[in-house]
């Protein structure tokens, strides 16, 4: 696995170069509001077919290496560092996973839901790179932030990189966070349930949090139908404020398809009609379709 992760980077430069060149020069001219390159599973797949199943398994170290790999093309170009994204798309029909069997296997991989939008949140702006500075010598120090939920610190000033080495736990030193030198990004949460179709009679549809950044910000509204291409993700649940080995899982947003709905003819064939006049002649037909539609309430 190191050696297909250490292989990623060259193998994201051939496919970048040789099949998104049109992509490269549009981020390049500053045209698009946003620099992402998107591409689908099915053209990365055409290319590389080994590097594309890589992709399914490993997606969050891989997709932030293309990125990197991007920005370094940029730069080489003669653009100044731009902090470029990738984005993959239109996920094989095998990755598709209903939302409630997503379980400890499915983390950290790439895979489809197909779910309902419910609820979106307000945008939140979000530290991701934060600036420190020491009191003590007055060096700045980048640390990147990758838990939306709690602010990572410097514990010391880095000698090697030009710092005076003063630890923060002796008292010898403390940082002041630099917020104008900081990089921030949007962000959303998304509430999600499967669809009303693929629910079990009688079950509450599964639900789940979409975690949404930068470009994918106000994408969403509720009762949108997507195909979601996520990576499912755990933090551990808290009981009176201590961690316990419970984990809740979240899942980071890559890209999204919006479904379509086609208006089509709907065929009654006669076992359904005998069904509806059955039915049609029930005493308690209210309660029966009271109960069809919301079984947790009646």
């Amino acid at each position: 696995m190191t050696m297909q992760l250490q292989d990623s980077s060259a193998r994201w430069k051939t496919f970048l170069t040789a099949a998104k060149e049109d992509e490269i020069l549009l981020i390049l001219s500053k045209q698009s509001s946003t620099p992402v390159l998107n591409t689908t599973f099915h053209e990365l797949q055409s290319f590389d077919s080994e590097f594309a199943d890589w992709v399914l398994e490993n997606p969050r170290t891989i997709l932030d290496t293309g990125s990197k790999v991007l920005n370094d093309i940029c730069m080489e170009r003669g653009g100044s560092s731009i902090d470029c994204l990738i984005r993959i798309g239109e996920l094989p029909g095998d990755a598709c996973i209903p939302l409630r069997e997503i379980g400890s296997e499915s983390i950290g991989k790439f895979c489809s839901i197909d779910v309902v939008v419910n609820k979106v949140s307000d945008i939140k702006p979000r530290l991701y790179m934060a600036t420190f500075k020491c009191e003590t010598c007055g060096f700045e120090l980048d640390v990147e932030q990758k838990d939306e939920r709690e602010l990572k610190e410097p514990l010391r000033c880095p000698e090697v990189k030009g710092g005076c080495g003063s630890f923060v736990r002796k008292g010898e030193t403390t940082f002041m966070l630099m917020m104008q030198a900081s990089r921030m990004v949007n962000n959303q949460l998304i509430e999600v349930s499967e669809l009303p179709e693929n629910v079990p009679g009688g079950s509450q549809p599964t639900r789940g949090i979409l975690f949404l950044e930068r470009d994918l910000v106000l994408t969403l509204t509720p009762g949108d139908r997507v195909s979601a291409n996520v990576i499912p993700q755990v933090r551990p649940e808290y009981k009176r404020n201590k961690k316990t080995p419970m984990f809740e899982i979240y899942y980071d947003l890559v890209s999204a398809e919006q479904e379509s709905t086609p208006f089509t003819e709907i065929i009654i064939e006669d076992e359904d009609k005998e069904k509806i006049i059955e039915i049609s002649q029930k005493k308690d037909l209210l309660n029966y379709l009271y109960k069809s539609i919301a079984p947790s309430i009646f």
